[in-house]
């Protein structure tokens, strides 16, 4: 580390401290602008695993990030699909396990991952002018936990991954839990 950087003081907590609470630029709710709640890549990097990754390790890989999705991707970063800690703790695995006859060990992320050719995908120009209520809506009505935003360029239409909708993030932004609403 070079020179140009200062230690900063550190001082005393005191007793009877409080802690400032989660908000984010003021309350959300189901009327709040959608794009409160997303997951935004331009301003957060994306958790992501090789295809040929073992899924214990994605496993592993999503506890140390504290997330239930990954972005899978190849050699050249680009989207493959996703993984979820649903598909690892699911029956999936179980059943590959048995059908190729390889143990769960053996068992790699592009073998029980989304992958992209089935993947459904929100627009961000849907999503920019939307609510909170119609990503919840969204997730809802067609069973999902996470929803993933594109980029669409207009002049070749080729998408970018620009951010995630999920349930859990959702639901501690409002407050309460999205499977009982």
């Amino acid at each position: 580390m070079t020179d140009k950087y200062s230690a900063l003081p550190l001082i005393n907590l005191n007793e009877h401290s409080g802690f400032q609470s989660y908000e984010l630029a003021g309350h959300t709710n189901e009327n709040s602008p959608a794009i409160k709640v997303m997951t935004d890549f331009k301003h957060v990097a994306p958790v992501t695993i090789d295809e040929d990754v073992r899924i214990d390790d994605a496993l592993d890989k999503m506890r140390v990030y504290g997330v239930r999705l990954l972005l899978v991707i190849d050699n050249d970063k680009e989207v493959m699909g996703i993984i979820s800690a649903k598909d690892i703790q699911s029956e999936k695995p179980v059943k590959i396990s048995q059908e190729a006859r390889i143990s769960r060990a053996d068992i790699r992320v592009n073998m029980i991952m989304s992958p992209r050719s089935e993947m459904k995908v929100l627009n961000m120009a849907n999503v920019a002018n939307a609510q909170v209520g119609d990503i919840i809506r969204t997730l809802k009505q067609y069973g999902r936990q996470h929803l993933l935003v594109v980029d669409s360029d207009v002049t070749n239409s080729r998408q970018k991954v620009r951010g995630l909708f999920s349930t859990t993030q959702i639901s501690k932004q409002l407050g309460k839990d999205l499977l009982v609403i």
